[in-house]
Protein backbone atom coordinates (compact mmCIF):
# COMPACT_ATOMS: atom_id res chain seq x y z
CA UNK A 1 0.00 0.00 0.00
CA UNK A 2 1.33 3.42 -0.98
CA UNK A 3 3.42 1.99 -3.82
CA UNK A 4 3.24 3.65 -7.23
CA UNK A 5 2.93 1.12 -10.05
CA UNK A 6 2.43 1.24 -13.80
CA UNK A 7 -0.66 -0.18 -15.47
CA UNK A 8 -2.91 -0.12 -18.50
CA UNK A 9 -6.54 1.03 -18.52
CA UNK A 10 -8.53 -2.06 -19.44
CA UNK A 11 -12.11 -0.88 -19.03
CA UNK A 12 -14.21 2.12 -17.99
CA UNK A 13 -17.42 2.12 -15.98
CA UNK A 14 -19.62 4.91 -14.64
CA UNK A 15 -17.89 4.68 -11.25
CA UNK A 16 -14.25 4.23 -12.22
CA UNK A 17 -11.57 2.64 -14.36
CA UNK A 18 -10.16 -0.88 -14.22
CA UNK A 19 -6.40 -0.90 -14.60
CA UNK A 20 -4.44 -4.04 -15.44
CA UNK A 21 -1.30 -4.18 -13.29
CA UNK A 22 -0.11 -7.58 -14.46
CA UNK A 23 -1.66 -10.21 -16.66
CA UNK A 24 -4.80 -11.37 -14.85
CA UNK A 25 -4.47 -8.79 -12.05
CA UNK A 26 -6.69 -5.71 -12.22
CA UNK A 27 -7.31 -2.88 -9.80
CA UNK A 28 -10.02 -0.23 -9.66
CA UNK A 29 -9.47 3.51 -9.69
CA UNK A 30 -12.66 4.97 -8.24
CA UNK A 31 -13.87 8.16 -9.92
CA UNK A 32 -13.29 10.08 -6.67
CA UNK A 33 -9.58 9.20 -6.83
CA UNK A 34 -8.96 10.69 -10.27
CA UNK A 35 -8.56 14.40 -9.56
CA UNK A 36 -7.74 16.60 -6.59
CA UNK A 37 -9.31 19.73 -8.03
CA UNK A 38 -12.23 18.82 -10.28
CA UNK A 39 -15.48 16.94 -10.09
CA UNK A 40 -15.18 14.18 -12.67
CA UNK A 41 -18.49 13.31 -14.31
CA UNK A 42 -17.16 10.19 -16.02
CA UNK A 43 -13.77 8.42 -15.99
CA UNK A 44 -13.42 9.18 -19.70
CA UNK A 45 -12.86 12.82 -18.68
CA UNK A 46 -9.46 11.70 -17.37
CA UNK A 47 -8.45 8.44 -19.09
CA UNK A 48 -9.39 6.34 -22.08
CA UNK A 49 -9.27 2.60 -22.64
CA UNK A 50 -5.75 1.54 -23.54
CA UNK A 51 -3.98 4.38 -21.72
CA UNK A 52 -0.81 3.62 -19.80
CA UNK A 53 -1.06 5.20 -16.35
CA UNK A 54 0.82 5.44 -13.09
CA UNK A 55 -1.35 4.62 -10.08
CA UNK A 56 -0.88 4.33 -6.35
CA UNK A 57 -2.00 1.20 -4.52
CA UNK A 58 -4.52 2.44 -1.94
CA UNK A 59 -5.83 -0.82 -0.49
CA UNK A 60 -5.65 -4.58 -1.00
CA UNK A 61 -8.59 -6.70 0.11
CA UNK A 62 -7.38 -10.28 -0.15
CA UNK A 63 -10.68 -11.79 0.98
CA UNK A 64 -12.63 -9.93 -1.70
CA UNK A 65 -9.74 -10.22 -4.19
CA UNK A 66 -9.94 -6.48 -4.77
CA UNK A 67 -7.24 -3.84 -5.28
CA UNK A 68 -8.07 -0.15 -4.89
CA UNK A 69 -5.94 2.30 -6.84
CA UNK A 70 -5.61 6.06 -7.12
CA UNK A 71 -4.46 8.35 -9.92
CA UNK A 72 -4.55 11.67 -8.09
CA UNK A 73 -2.48 10.29 -5.20
CA UNK A 74 0.52 9.90 -7.51
CA UNK A 75 0.92 13.68 -7.32
CA UNK A 76 0.99 15.97 -4.30
CA UNK A 77 -2.33 17.47 -3.30
CA UNK A 78 -2.28 20.93 -4.99
CA UNK A 79 -4.62 22.35 -2.34
CA UNK A 80 -1.63 22.39 0.01
CA UNK A 81 -0.09 25.21 -2.04
CA UNK A 82 -3.07 26.83 -3.78
CA UNK A 83 -3.50 29.26 -0.90
CA UNK A 84 -0.37 31.00 -2.20
CA UNK A 85 -1.85 31.20 -5.69
CA UNK A 86 -5.36 32.35 -4.74
CA UNK A 87 -5.19 34.49 -1.59
CA UNK A 88 -8.19 36.72 -0.82
CA UNK A 89 -8.59 39.62 -3.31
CA UNK A 90 -6.62 37.87 -6.06
CA UNK A 91 -7.96 38.88 -9.47
CA UNK A 92 -8.17 36.30 -12.23
CA UNK A 93 -10.35 35.06 -15.08
CA UNK A 94 -12.45 31.93 -15.12
CA UNK A 95 -14.31 29.90 -17.72
CA UNK A 96 -17.84 28.82 -16.82
CA UNK A 97 -18.02 25.02 -16.89
CA UNK A 98 -21.36 24.42 -15.13
CA UNK A 99 -24.51 26.48 -14.69
CA UNK A 100 -26.47 25.96 -11.47
CA UNK A 101 -29.53 27.70 -10.07
CA UNK A 102 -27.49 29.22 -7.23
CA UNK A 103 -24.47 30.26 -9.27
CA UNK A 104 -21.80 29.01 -11.66
CA UNK A 105 -18.77 26.75 -11.43
CA UNK A 106 -15.70 28.19 -13.13
CA UNK A 107 -12.45 26.65 -14.25
CA UNK A 108 -9.47 28.67 -13.05
CA UNK A 109 -5.80 28.62 -14.01
CA UNK A 110 -3.84 25.83 -12.28
CA UNK A 111 -6.55 23.32 -13.25
CA UNK A 112 -8.81 24.10 -10.28
CA UNK A 113 -12.51 24.94 -10.04
CA UNK A 114 -14.23 27.68 -8.07
CA UNK A 115 -17.80 28.75 -7.33
CA UNK A 116 -19.46 32.10 -8.07
CA UNK A 117 -22.80 32.65 -6.24
CA UNK A 118 -25.53 34.19 -8.39
CA UNK A 119 -25.52 37.36 -6.26
CA UNK A 120 -21.83 37.82 -7.13
CA UNK A 121 -22.28 37.65 -10.91
CA UNK A 122 -22.94 41.42 -10.95
CA UNK A 123 -26.04 40.98 -13.08
CA UNK A 124 -28.98 42.29 -10.98
CA UNK A 125 -31.77 41.39 -13.38
CA UNK A 126 -31.29 37.63 -13.69
CA UNK A 127 -33.22 34.99 -11.75
CA UNK A 128 -30.79 32.22 -12.64
CA UNK A 129 -27.36 32.25 -14.31
CA UNK A 130 -28.65 30.57 -17.48
CA UNK A 131 -30.66 33.75 -18.20
CA UNK A 132 -27.49 35.56 -19.28
CA UNK A 133 -24.55 33.15 -19.19
CA UNK A 134 -23.44 30.08 -21.10
CA UNK A 135 -20.92 27.34 -20.47
CA UNK A 136 -17.64 28.44 -22.01
CA UNK A 137 -18.08 32.12 -21.11
CA UNK A 138 -14.98 33.80 -19.66
CA UNK A 139 -15.66 36.16 -16.77
CA UNK A 140 -13.42 38.41 -14.63
CA UNK A 141 -13.22 37.40 -10.98
CA UNK A 142 -11.86 38.25 -7.56
CA UNK A 143 -11.31 35.68 -4.82
CA UNK A 144 -13.53 36.39 -1.80
CA UNK A 145 -13.00 33.12 0.08
CA UNK A 146 -10.35 30.41 0.08
CA UNK A 147 -10.88 27.33 2.24
CA UNK A 148 -8.19 24.69 1.74
CA UNK A 149 -9.64 22.37 4.38
CA UNK A 150 -12.97 22.09 2.55
CA UNK A 151 -11.36 22.51 -0.90
CA UNK A 152 -13.42 25.57 -1.71
CA UNK A 153 -12.74 28.76 -3.62
CA UNK A 154 -15.54 31.34 -3.79
CA UNK A 155 -15.18 34.16 -6.29
CA UNK A 156 -17.01 37.34 -7.24
CA UNK A 157 -17.53 39.39 -10.39
CA UNK A 158 -19.25 42.02 -8.25
CA UNK A 159 -16.12 42.51 -6.15
CA UNK A 160 -13.92 42.61 -9.25
CA UNK A 161 -15.85 45.60 -10.63
CA UNK A 162 -16.16 47.38 -7.27
CA UNK A 163 -13.66 50.15 -8.11
CA UNK A 164 -13.86 49.94 -11.90
CA UNK A 165 -15.13 52.56 -14.30
CA UNK A 166 -18.82 52.44 -15.19
CA UNK A 167 -17.90 51.86 -18.84
CA UNK A 168 -16.18 48.58 -17.89
CA UNK A 169 -19.26 47.41 -16.00
CA UNK A 170 -21.54 48.35 -18.90
CA UNK A 171 -19.31 46.44 -21.30
CA UNK A 172 -19.54 43.36 -19.11
CA UNK A 173 -23.35 43.56 -18.92
CA UNK A 174 -23.62 44.09 -22.67
CA UNK A 175 -21.55 40.96 -23.28
CA UNK A 176 -24.03 38.95 -21.20
CA UNK A 177 -27.50 40.13 -22.27
CA UNK A 178 -30.56 38.57 -20.69
CA UNK A 179 -32.18 36.09 -23.05
CA UNK A 180 -35.94 35.62 -22.94
CA UNK A 181 -38.05 32.84 -24.40
CA UNK A 182 -41.03 33.87 -26.49
CA UNK A 183 -44.11 31.74 -25.80
CA UNK A 184 -44.54 31.42 -29.54
CA UNK A 185 -41.21 29.59 -29.72
CA UNK A 186 -42.37 26.83 -27.36
CA UNK A 187 -43.67 23.90 -29.40
CA UNK A 188 -44.81 20.34 -28.88
CA UNK A 189 -45.73 20.68 -25.21
CA UNK A 190 -48.15 17.78 -25.43
CA UNK A 191 -51.15 20.13 -25.23
CA UNK A 192 -52.50 23.10 -27.13
CA UNK A 193 -51.68 26.49 -25.67
CA UNK A 194 -54.50 28.81 -26.54
CA UNK A 195 -54.52 32.57 -26.37
CA UNK A 196 -54.85 33.72 -22.77
CA UNK A 197 -53.72 30.36 -21.38
CA UNK A 198 -49.99 30.99 -21.35
CA UNK A 199 -50.06 31.27 -17.55
CA UNK A 200 -50.92 27.60 -17.40
CA UNK A 201 -47.63 26.60 -19.01
CA UNK A 202 -45.15 25.61 -16.31
CA UNK A 203 -41.42 25.77 -16.75
CA UNK A 204 -39.68 22.70 -15.42
CA UNK A 205 -36.10 23.15 -14.29
CA UNK A 206 -33.97 20.04 -14.32
CA UNK A 207 -32.03 19.64 -11.09
CA UNK A 208 -29.00 17.36 -11.03
CA UNK A 209 -28.57 14.96 -8.11
CA UNK A 210 -24.80 14.76 -8.42
CA UNK A 211 -23.91 18.28 -7.37
CA UNK A 212 -20.17 18.89 -7.55
CA UNK A 213 -18.32 19.02 -4.28
CA UNK A 214 -16.97 22.53 -4.78
CA UNK A 215 -20.35 24.19 -5.24
CA UNK A 216 -21.99 22.01 -2.59
CA UNK A 217 -19.42 23.08 -0.04
CA UNK A 218 -19.89 26.69 -1.12
CA UNK A 219 -23.61 26.70 -0.29
CA UNK A 220 -23.03 28.37 3.06
CA UNK A 221 -20.84 30.99 1.43
CA UNK A 222 -23.47 31.56 -1.23
CA UNK A 223 -26.03 32.23 1.49
CA UNK A 224 -23.78 34.88 2.98
CA UNK A 225 -23.03 36.38 -0.39
CA UNK A 226 -26.75 36.58 -1.18
CA UNK A 227 -27.31 38.60 1.97
CA UNK A 228 -24.65 41.08 0.88
CA UNK A 229 -26.34 41.71 -2.46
Amino acid sequence: IGTVVHGNVRNLTAFGAFVELEEGIDGLVHISDMSWTKRIKHPSDVVTKGDDVDVMVMNIDKAARRISLGIKQVEEDPWLSLSEVYPINTETNGKIVRLLDRGVVVELPNDVEGFVPISQLNHPDIKRPADAFREGDDIPLRVIEFDAKNRRIVLSVKSFFKDRERSEIDGYLESHPIETTNIGEVVDLGTDVKEGESDAVETVTEVSDDSPGNEESAEASAEGADEEA
